[in-house]
C-alpha cells in the first residue's frame, strides 16, 4: 500500500511547514493534493491513510481533498493533443504510439489550510 508512505511524507512536509511558519497555536484544517491517473493511487486508501496518520498531530480532524489529473497526451506524429485512454496509449487521430505524455504524472501537495485559532495574548 504506497498510498500509506506517499501520504505520510505530504503530511510530514505540512507539519514541517506549519512549524516553520511559527504560526503559534495554529492546526491544519485542510489539505489539497494532486494525483495524476498513471500514479495509481486508489483515493480510498489514500483517506484511510491520513486519518491514520493525522491523529495526535496538528492535521487531526482536517480534511485531504485529492484532485486526479486525467491522462493526456500530445502525438509526435500529427500534433494531436487530449486525452488518453488508460489502456491504450496511442493517438486518437492517426494511432500512432509516438504519444508524449502530458498530463497524468501529477503528484504533489497543492495546498495547506490552516486556522491560527485565537491566541492567548489576542483580545477575545
Amino acid at each position: 500500500m504506497h498510498e500509506f508512505s506517499i501520504c505520510k511524507a505530504l503530511l510530514d512536509l505540512a507539519l514541517r511547514e506549519l512549524a516553520n511558519a511559527a504560526l503559534g497555536a495554529s492546526r491544519i484544517v485542510r489539505m489539497r493534493m494532486v494525483v495524476g491517473q498513471l500514479r495509481q493511487v486508489l483515493p480510498e486508501q489514500m483517506q484511510t491513510a491520513y486519518s491514520f496518520l493525522t491523529r495526535d498531530t496538528l492535521a487531526a480532524n482536517s480534511v485531504l481533498e485529492i484532485q486526479t489529473v486525467p491522462i493526456e497526451g500530445r502525438c509526435q506524429s500529427c500534433g494531436w493533443t487530449g486525452p488518453l485512454d488508460h489502456a491504450d496509449f496511442r493517438c486518437s487521430s492517426c494511432r500512432s504510439e509516438h504519444v508524449t505524455m502530458t498530463k497524468g504524472r501529477e503528484l504533489y501537495l497543492a495546498s495547506i489550510e490552516i486556522d491560527e485559532g485565537v491566541k492567548e495574548s489576542d483580545p477575545a
